[in-house]
């Protein structure tokens, strides 16, 4: 039921040509769009990046590709571009594609959503690392930047003690 509502979704945005969807160890479907035009392969390995690809076509698709979970027969990718390139605007012709792409917007939205909660443990998995971590690439200030050398003889600390004498210097401190 779910997979057919991707399906045709999917199939809003062919307007040339066909598309044969394989989801999973599922027979293949055929998408085809109103007019004659290239007709391309594709292998998705399971639901969850069936709707990925619906919600976030742009990034989902290469993404999918890259790790495996999208595959293209051999020799398939031309006519996937092909089929591709010939419906790039095809939505924006068609009702049921206007329609469609404001519903894939809005689950877009929806996805990227940042409560409070979520926002909070995005901060965390990004910069609440250790101490240890930054110890072992930064200096004891744990600036992330060039030190002002004078000489082939001079050390990072020395170098980022000058640069930050420097900089003091400049600003009148």
């Amino acid at each position: 039921m779910f997979d057919s509502i991707a399906f045709s979704i999917i199939r809003s945005f062919i307007d040339r040509g066909a598309l044969q969807l394989t989801l999973g160890d599922r027979p293949p479907v055929t998408l085809k769009g109103r007019h004659r035009g290239p007709h391309a392969s594709i292998a998705i390995s399971n639901r969850k990046i069936l709707w990925r690809l619906v919600a976030e076509p742009d990034l989902a698709f290469g993404e999918a590709y890259m790790d495996g979970h999208l595959t293209v027969p051999e020799n398939g990718l031309e006519p996937l571009v092909d089929l591709l390139m010939t419906n790039s605007n095809s939505w924006a012709t068609h009702w049921t594609g206007r329609a469609t792409l404001q519903i894939v917007n809005a689950l877009a939205w929806l996805r990227h959503l940042n409560p409070r909660g979520r926002s909070r443990r995005n901060v965390a998995h990004h910069y609440d690392l250790s101490d240890a971590l930054f110890d072992s690439f930064l200096d004891p200030w744990r600036q992330y930047s060039c030190g002002y050398f004078h000489g082939e003889e001079d050390t990072l600390e020395t170098a980022q003690v000058t640069k930050l004498a420097r900089l003091a210097a400049k600003l009148d401190l």
